[in-house]
């Protein structure tokens, strides 16, 4: 586990120095595996971890790092992979 957490923080770094934003065209929409920067071989714990720790980054109130539009759409990739039926569905579909 701490391990994952390595790689995941290696990730974030790599990506908030490029500016990495998952939001798609807008015509397209948002991959939520990619919101998340998860596979989309995750399991529930894992999900939830990435969640959180990318909410604090992201979030609003947050003065050096936060950003609405990204934690919004963290939110809407959450609501949606955390429940295994919405996961399942959005997983047909995408």
């Amino acid at each position: 586990m701490p391990r994952e957490m390595a790689l995941i923080n290696q990730r974030l770094a790599l990506c908030a120095g490029f500016g990495h934003h998952p939001r798609m065209p807008d015509d397209q929409p948002i991959d939520y595996y990619e919101a998340l920067q998860i596979s989309p071989n995750a399991d529930a714990d894992t999900i939830q971890r990435v969640f959180r720790l990318l909410a604090q980054r992201f979030h609003p109130d947050n003065a050096d790092t936060g950003d609405a539009d990204r934690f919004r759409s963290l939110h809407d990739a959450y609501s949606v992979l955390s429940v295994p039926e919405k996961r399942a569905q959005y997983d047909v579909h995408h």
